[in-house]
């Protein structure tokens, strides 16, 4: 809790709202983190297995009913990082339904950082 305190002052102005385990809880089986196990390989700093089921989750979660929430995908590497970065931009060029999911979450985005820094 220290470390991301210190980078939410130090790196985002005080307006990162960090998962705590009280905060938009419709259930009390859901969790704001949550574990999934794929069985891949760790290879080269990579896991190609774990970077296609994010691109899967995010799917997932974009297309539920309702307010799509804010996702954070965090990676221990920079090679991980890109290794999704490139299956999301793969999927999006294969798959015309996750390019459109794929370009409303960054309007949505353009659209929040335009509103908090005018």
């Amino acid at each position: 809790p220290a470390l991301i305190e210190f980078s939410n002052w130090a790196y985002y102005k005080g307006r990162l709202q960090a998962a705590h385990p009280t905060w938009g809880i419709p259930t009390p089986d859901a969790a704001p983190i949550r574990f999934h196990r794929v069985n891949g390989v760790y290879e080269g700093r990579t896991n190609r297995t774990e970077a296609r089921h994010v691109v899967k989750l995010l799917l997932f979660l974009w297309v539920q009913p309702g307010t799509v929430p804010t996702i954070g995908v965090v990676t221990f590497n920079k090679e991980q990082e890109e290794l999704i970065e490139e299956e999301i931009a793969r999927r999006a060029s294969t798959d015309h339904s996750f390019r459109s999911l794929l370009e409303r979450e960054k309007e949505r985005k353009k659209r929040k950082c335009a509103i908090e820094d005018p």
